[in-house]
């Protein structure tokens, strides 16, 4: 009888550290202009690490560089873009921000929660682009970027 109940603990852990180290885990996907899929990435979302420092007045700053403070996000290198989302997790208000070399970058976001449904469809010329998420219920949602006709999902976690 102890045997048994040892050999079931050892699977239910067993089951609890795949399911852990796995959870975190989303892929990333890049199309051509004719919709076909390029490029297929694994994102692991465990920790993204973005510099969050901030430049003091009078140091010397590169006009590419970003100054602006990503606390809790990812970023994603498309073509020459640089498209990062943050705070992930959040508890209302997702920054989309876009850092291109081109000017005038269209961004065109889409939201689906987890059964497909579209909540929100956005089209923006900014480089920060506010996501609001405070009616949506806690859980997870899919967001799907596109910027100069090239497609990257993201999942975004509302605490």
């Amino acid at each position: 009888m102890k045997a048994q109940l040892w050999k079931w603990i050892i699977l239910g852990l067993m089951i609890f550290c795949l399911k852990q180290g796995y959870s975190q885990t989303t892929f990333e996907y890049v199309y051509d202009a004719a919709g076909n899929r390029t490029s297929r990435a694994v994102v692991i979302l465990k920790s993204a690490t973005i510099d969050t420092t901030l430049h003091a007045e009078g140091d010397s700053v590169n006009q590419n560089e970003s100054v602006i403070p990503r606390k809790n996000g990812q970023s994603s290198v498309i073509g020459n873009t640089t498209v990062t989302l943050y705070p992930n997790p959040t508890v209302g208000i997702i920054e989309v921000a876009v850092e291109n070399e081109e000017p005038q970058n269209t961004v065109e976001i889409w939201l689906f929660d987890l059964k497909g449904l579209l909540l929100l469809h956005k089209n923006s010329s900014d480089l920060i682009t506010e996501i609001n998420l405070l009616n949506q219920s806690a859980g997870s949602y899919i967001a799907k970027i596109i910027v100069n006709g090239k497609v990257t999902e993201w999942k975004i976690i509302k605490e």
